[in-house]
């Protein structure tokens, strides 16, 4: 399996703003909107079936009725037979297929809407606890969640339909009736809901007290427990114990029994109440010469056809009712927050040209923690300059990192490259960055795509990703490949750690950039190799700005000026040897007590 198209289908014209219940169900319907529209309408049509099926009953008994020559009787009684028994089969089968097209339309809609989000949210939001779970079920859900709602919505109308052509077809009867079934269905339902409710109330205690009394006669027959329990004097309390928790379990078994026996009498006599009540409407109509007889026997049978689609219609609203939930996570997720664009003709910074950064009294704290990462920082970095960030864990480099990139918005002060506020034009920014970092991804493509994934559109450059591999030393590792470069990579796993390293460093270098920030992307090698491997990064990028992150200070020598970070707050800076020359300070000091690693 080849991995070559790594886009996305983008929906048009989706608002990512907060939005209501039938906004959300809206973006079910953003590919294909006519021809969703279309299935939907054919769906609604075949809710006159019961109508029409009823409307041929009728005709015939009047028919009958009237004593009309059964060659007249013949053509009505074969479509009457027809509707009966063959069409609720074939129509179920067409509704089917039906569903089945427009559920992927629906599908493929909402999961690009979701995706489309994803593309543009902030990275915090991403790093978020709750977030990737909600997305995650968001596209779990799919068949039972969200689309689930839209097959229940569609069912809904379904059924209003079928009970409005039957309620026209009637008139006053079919009105009277369907609004006698719909509120006796209403109390069935509800009836239905307190049974169930009771039912899990008695279903947790008696599970409690099966778990307690299978307990005690594990522990009363386990061999190892008896010298202990005959040592204590114990073995006929616990018989004891069980005794009484076992009646109180029986007790609680029929009483459960009981209250579910009479709920589901009370069901079925609320079903009973429901027809009887339906024909003795018919009967007063009948009466009241408001019906004929013709009508009053064709409706006998269309009254439990109205029972059946009040009962569906009550089950759909349930499912909505109990399910409403989704459309609140879905709609979630659409309004976390998005990541600040450029607007058009806005783009400052050329590409491959060399920024000026200048950090203002920034300061930042992380989501839900009191402390600040950042206190009042403050640096200029001029165009071309190489900075190396260092400190201890927690100091603050990689913060540094995150605002410089626009991942994140400083609480205060300002984050400038060319005198714009980094987050405000985040993906301008990263358009004219090269970053390597120490956890570096391994992505699910072949072995081209890890390398020229972040210029995507430029992959056919082959002059470009030829310099990449052999400024990497990716030569022998293509050559390994069971496929060359196009190796499929399954989990990260068909690389070693080693070779994942030269395809990052190849990814790099194909992307290229006016600013370079390498943060610690090579922590786990030895020194010496580092070093080699950091000149020839700056040597490659002599035409950028660079921000480097380390923990091994030797090198740093590689690098114009040294911002040494301790507690979120510049501590010292300056050049490798105006910082060396301040023998008690915390950078020589730390560089002093390194250096015998690395020399």
């Amino acid at each position: 399996m080849k991995h070559r198209n790594i886009g996305m289908h983008k929906v048009r014209g989706v608002s990512m703003k907060k939005k209501g219940y039938f906004g959300v169900l809206k973006i079910g319907f953003q590919v294909k909107p006519v021809f969703s529209g279309i299935m939907i309408l054919l769906i609604l049509m075949l809710a006159l079936i019961p109508a029409i099926e009823i409307y041929f009953l009728n005709e015939l008994i009047g028919m009958v009725s009237s004593l009309v020559p059964y060659q007249q009787i013949v053509g009505v009684l074969l479509l009457y037979i027809l509707l009966y028994y063959l069409a609720p089969e074939i129509m179920e089968s067409v509704k089917y297929v039906i569903r089945l097209m427009l559920n992927h339309y629906l599908d493929m809609s909402m999961q690009s809407v979701i995706m489309e989000k994803i593309a543009r949210i902030s990275l915090r939001n991403l790093e978020n606890g709750t977030l990737p779970s909600k997305i995650s079920h968001a596209f779990n859900s799919g068949k039972a969640g969200l689309l689930g709602i839209y097959e229940n919505i569609v069912n809904m109308a379904v059924s209003v339909v079928s009970l409005a052509s039957i309620s026209l077809l009637y008139r006053e009867a079919g009105c009277g009736v369907i609004l006698i079934c719909i509120g006796v269905t209403i109390w069935k339902e509800a009836a239905h809901k307190k049974s169930v409710d009771k039912d899990h109330i008695f279903s947790v205690s008696i599970e409690e007290l099966e778990r307690y009394c299978k307990a005690l006669k594990a522990m009363l027959l386990e061999r190892k427990n008896a010298p202990e329990i005959l040592f204590n004097g114990v073995r006929e309390d616990l018989i004891r114990e069980w005794g009484e928790k076992k009646q109180e379990l029986d007790a609680l078994k029929i009483k459960h029994n009981a209250l579910k026996r009479k709920s589901e009498f009370f069901i079925y006599f609320l079903g009973q109440l429901r027809t009887l009540l339906s024909f003795i409407f018919i009967g007063v109509l009948y009466v009241g010469n408001v019906i004929s007889m013709t009508v009053m026997s064709g409706f006998v049978y269309a009254v439990f056809r109205i029972e059946g689609v009040c009962d569906s219609l009550m089950g759909y609203y349930s499912f909505l009712a109990k399910n409403r939930h989704i459309i609140a996570e879905i709609e979630e997720i659409l309004a976390f927050e998005e990541e600040s664009g450029a607007a058009e003709g806005e783009l400052t910074l050329a590409l491959n040209t060399a920024p000026a950064i200048e950090f203002k009294n920034v300061s930042y704290a992380y989501p839900n923690r009191v402390e600040n990462a950042l206190t009042n920082v403050s640096f200029c970095m001029h165009p071309y300059e190489k900075v190396a960030l260092v400190g201890e864990n927690g100091s603050g480099k990689s913060t540094i990192i995150r605002l410089l990139l626009g991942y994140d918005v400083p609480q205060s002060g300002k984050v400038l490259i060319n005198g714009r506020e980094a987050h405000l034009c985040p993906e301008e920014v990263r358009r004219n960055t090269a970053a390597m970092f120490q956890d570096y991804a391994r992505f699910e493509l072949s072995l081209k795509d890890n390398i020229i994934v972040s210029r995507y559109e430029e992959k056919n450059m082959g002059q470009r990703l030829d310099d990449a591999i052999k400024w990497a030393g990716l030569e022998e590792v293509i050559g390994g490949a069971k496929d060359g470069l196009d190796t499929d990579v399954v989990h990260g796993g068909t690389f070693s750690g080693g070779q994942w390293q030269k395809i990052a460093f190849a990814r790099t270098r194909f992307r290229g950039g006016g600013l370079i920030v390498l943060d610690e992307p090579n922590a786990a090698v030895d020194a010496e190799y580092e070093v080699k491997m950091y000149r020839q990064f700056m040597e490659l990028f002599s035409n950028a700005t660079a921000v480097v992150v380390s923990h091994r200070l030797p090198v740093c020598q590689i690098c114009d000026t040294i911002i040494y970070l301790h507690g979120g707050k510049i501590l010292e800076i300056g050049s490798h040897r105006e910082l060396l020359e301040h023998e008690d300070g915390a950078y020589a000091n730390l560089f002093r007590a390194q250096a015998e690693l690395y020399f």
